[in-house]
């Protein structure tokens, strides 16, 4: 069976190791250390492209930027390609449209959107978009707008951008020809005053989309209208156990490749959520929550065979393993951990670049 290569990014300064590159064993459920790469400073989201030939991440500072990098086919490692300014602060995300032509960024802390065309080479030319959101709302963090990250929708043609200052999800149209983002006309979905929506997922095979609200730790399932793009509200939930009272905020949302469950991390409870999607209805049922055997759950990953979740506790320096039970969706500790420093994101690095990649420890 096919090892799982795994690529961390973190809040490390740029004289650190800060970008990871991980391998769990699937047949035994070992993890190991593959290598690290120093340079940039807080390279804390990545994107890999659908080749795995490259790696993008953020810098997220004041002074922010997009970095791309080649992915070493023999060992895994990193080399630097360059950067493009994000032209705002504080970018905390990034995806690629389905082609992997364009990259998107958000700035957190300016409140722009952004596009980057993609070379042929892999290397990011200066963005061909810059889209501001303005707006507020009624917690002390929204005082202006916040955009947390984007979700280019399976078919490629919307983009939703889930702002948790001004508690909207804008839907944006996406012209992959001309690499074109255009704000939609219809309405926008309009969250709960206070919500935060921070990130969101969609469903692999229904007209379904997942958003997490950070600041009132509530996951909402919508329907998407496949011709329009726009999203209905279906259901909303807790993320949090019953009479939960103490500081948390929701952090990660993911759909199991089955399309049978959804998890959700609670930064403060420190906890995965679980839920399943009931068969032939589009309704979730809680299931439990699973210590995620750290502080601060930041951003956490699902094998794309459904056999295993990593997660990063980012206040406790691990990534976690857990074995996930396909006819249940319980999650359960394989006692298997990695140290990796201010951990924030990790990703998966594509199955066709990595049966080329070999075990290495040589650090870069």
């Amino acid at each position: 069976m096919e090892d799982l290569v795994v690529m961390a990014g973190t809040y490390q300064r740029s004289g650190e190791q800060g970008i990871f590159n991980l391998r769990l064993d699937r047949g035994t459920g070992v993890l190991r250390l593959q290598g690290a790469w120093s340079g940039v400073d807080a390279p804390s989201f990545l994107a890999l492209h659908p080749s795995g030939r490259w790696l993008y991440a953020v810098s997220e500072h004041a002074h922010g930027a997009v970095w791309s990098f080649d992915v070493n086919e023999e060992n895994g490692l990193l080399e630097p390609k360059g950067s493009q300014p994000s032209h705002g602060a504080a970018p905390c995300h990034l995806t690629l449209d389905p082609e992997g032509r364009h990259v998107f960024t958000v700035n957190y802390a300016s409140g722009t959107v952004l596009v980057y065309p993609i070379r042929a080479d892999g290397a990011v030319d200066p963005a061909s978009t810059i889209i501001e959101h303005r707006g507020s709302s009624v917690h002390e963090r929204q005082r202006s707008a916040h955009p947390h990250s984007m979700l280019l929708e399976r078919t490629g043609r919307f983009a939703y951008c889930a702002d948790l200052g001004t508690d909207e999800i804008i839907t944006y149209r996406w012209d992959s020809a001309s690499g074109a983002l255009i704000r939609g006309e219809g309405p926008h979905v309009r969250a709960k005053p206070g919500a935060g929506p921070r990130h969101m997922d969609e469903h692999p095979q229904r007209d379904l989309v997942f958003a997490l609200n950070e600041l009132d730790s509530t996951l909402v399932l919508y329907r998407k209208d496949s011709k329009t793009g726009s999203l209905s509200v279906l259901q909303t939930l807790s993320t949090l156990p019953e009479g939960f009272r103490g500081p948390t905020y929701a952090a990660d949302v993911h759909v199991h490749p089955s399309g049978r469950f959804v998890y959700t991390t609670n930064r403060g409870h420190d906890s995965i959520a679980g839920f399943r999607l009931e068969e032939g209805t589009d309704r979730l049922t809680p299931l439990d929550h699973t210590s995620t055997g750290g502080r601060t759950p930041r951003h956490f990953l699902i094998d794309p065979l459904g056999a295993f979740l990593l997660v990063g506790n980012q206040d406790s320096d691990s990534v976690e393993v857990f074995a996930h039970n396909p006819d249940t969706g319980a999650l359960q500790s394989t006692g298997q951990r990695m140290r990796v420093p201010k951990v924030a994101c990790l990703k998966v690095v594509p199955t066709p670049h990595r049966r080329r990649v070999q075990e290495s420890t040589t650090v870069h």
